[in-house]
């Protein structure tokens, strides 16, 4: 998440709003469905590059917190969408380490 962070100019941020939102937005682009960028696209195994910087993008997301030190509502319902629409049984392989 450090290369996410570093790239996108997030970690030298206070305000855990704007870092939410930018790197929801960018995730959504990126691995979102052409029809619901907020419904992931199943994964794509034929470019591992790509998929460890999708999970970057997880981790980068899932460590933003507020002042309190607490994952922000945005963030958990951004997560509990990626679980419950992450269907990839057609896959030859296990993207468990993306969801986890």
């Amino acid at each position: 998440s450090s290369g996410i962070n570093a790239e996108y100019g997030v970690s030298g941020n206070n305000d855990p709003t704007v870092n939410e939102d930018l790197l929801i937005s960018l995730f959504q682009k990126l691995y979102g469905s052409a029809d619901n960028e907020a419904i992931p696209r199943m994964n794509n195994f034929t470019d591992f590059p790509q998929y460890f910087l999708q999970q970057d993008f997880m981790r980068a997301i899932g460590s933003i917190k507020d002042q309190a030190g607490m994952t922000t509502r945005k963030i958990v319902n951004f997560l509990s969408t990626q679980l419950h629409y992450n269907d990839n049984q057609s896959n030859e392989y296990d993207d468990s380490y993306l969801i986890v």
